[in-house]
């Protein structure tokens, strides 16, 4: 069962701010669909409800561990 993590975990797990993190690392669906300077893709978000968003804690792993 995969698990939902939310933006506050998902960016402190990074060790990134959320500016840094919303810029880089969440795919926004245009072009540019990989991480600047590297070839890992970008984390796709979830919609947990109007405002709420959060990420696949299996992507988060594979992806920077």
């Amino acid at each position: 069962m995969v698990k939902i993590i939310r933006l506050r975990a998902a960016h402190g797990r990074l060790g990134v701010g959320k500016t840094m993190f919303d810029e880089n690392y969440v795919d926004k669906g245009g072009d540019n669909s990989v991480i600047p300077g590297t070839d890992i893709q970008r984390l796709r978000p979830v919609s947990l409800g109007p405002r709420a968003i959060g990420f696949f804690d299996d992507e988060l792993d594979v992806s920077f561990h």
